[in-house]
């Protein structure tokens, strides 16, 4: 697991113990919580944002679909949406990039997943202080269709994934208050 992944999960293993020592109402606490995997078409549509990514001349090897117990222990507990379907690749310098999908029509959508990771763990950085650090950032992109979040481990690589497919990128901590 290389240092961003470990820092997210860090995070988010800090925001569900401040939730279950009664810390604030997570509005996605369990929600899909029933949920025993990631939809089929959902992690057909994250294959495919990693084969666009390929096509726009980025880097991403070994693509595959992540284990939805992880993501479900990761997230669930933290109150962040739970995807339909989530993969991950290589970028250059071995960086992360994870692609998760959502629904349109119903929730969560990919929007309620950024508002709430921006909520939760820039809320958490700005209580503990590393808002303030020049290294801390949460890089992301949300697509144009609002069904797909891709999470690279720097700003600079989201800012060029938006930049070559679309969607918004950039640091989600940016201007926290």
């Amino acid at each position: 697991m290389r240092a961003r992944s470990r820092c997210l999960v860090l995070a988010l293993a800090t925001i569900a113990l401040a939730s279950a020592c009664g810390g604030g109402d997570k509005s996605w606490k369990g929600y899909n919580a029933d949920r025993e995997g990631f939809d089929a078409a959902a992690l057909e549509v994250a294959a495919a944002y990693a084969e666009r990514l390929v096509e726009a001349g980025l880097t991403c090897e070994n693509y595959g679909p992540l284990a939805f117990g992880y993501v479900s222990s990761q997230y669930l507990p933290a109150g962040i949406p739970l995807p339909l379907g989530s993969g991950s690749c290589v970028g250059d310098n071995e960086e992360d990039i994870e692609i998760d999908t959502f629904s349109t029509d119903d929730d969560p959508t990919g929007q309620d997943f950024v508002d709430t990771l921006r909520d939760e763990v820039c809320g958490r950085a700005k209580e503990n202080g590393s808002l303030d650090d020049p290294e801390f950032s949460l890089p992301n992109v949300l697509s144009d269709d609002g069904t797909v979040v891709i999470r690279p481990d720097t700003v600079e690589t989201a800012e060029k994934i938006a930049a070559a497919i679309g969607g918004n990128g950039g640091d989600l901590c940016e201007g926290f208050e």
